[in-house]
């Protein structure tokens, strides 16, 4: 399956990515959907860790997601989210830092919503 995103009145460009429910020949859609929040995640740890200036080198994020679907719904188990931090931050700093991330990054905010999305089906045959 190909799906094409984009994002209304963003300014962004759209991309495409190929996928396999089955996972045989492409990841499935949710694990494109579990790397895209990882790496979101991660991306505004690490901003955040730049612009307060914290003495935090090398973070890294590990992170397991579980979904229970059906033929229309996937639901989302709890995710298993583990920081690993070097340096110097205190235990406030820490959580400050954990809490700003997670609200700034897109997918963790969508977790906590119900998400729908308007979809346009095209079939192309040979």
């Amino acid at each position: 399956m190909a799906t094409t995103v984009k994002f209304p009145n963003a300014g962004a460009t759209q991309w495409t990515l190929i996928s396999d429910d089955t996972s045989h020949t492409a990841p499935s859609p949710l694990a494109y959907f579990s790397i895209g929040t990882a790496f979101c995640y991660h991306t505004q740890l690490c901003r955040y860790v730049d612009v307060r200036r914290l003495p935090v080198s090398s973070p890294r994020l590990v992170q397991v997601s579980k979904f229970i679907t059906d033929e229309a719904t996937a639901d989302s188990a709890p995710f298993d989210t583990h920081l690993f931090i070097n340096g110097t931050v205190t235990t406030d700093q820490t959580k400050s830092l954990l809490t700003a991330a997670a609200n700034t990054c897109y997918a963790h905010r969508g977790l906590g919503v119900e998400v729908t999305s308007d979809r346009k089906i095209t079939a192309t045959v040979a």
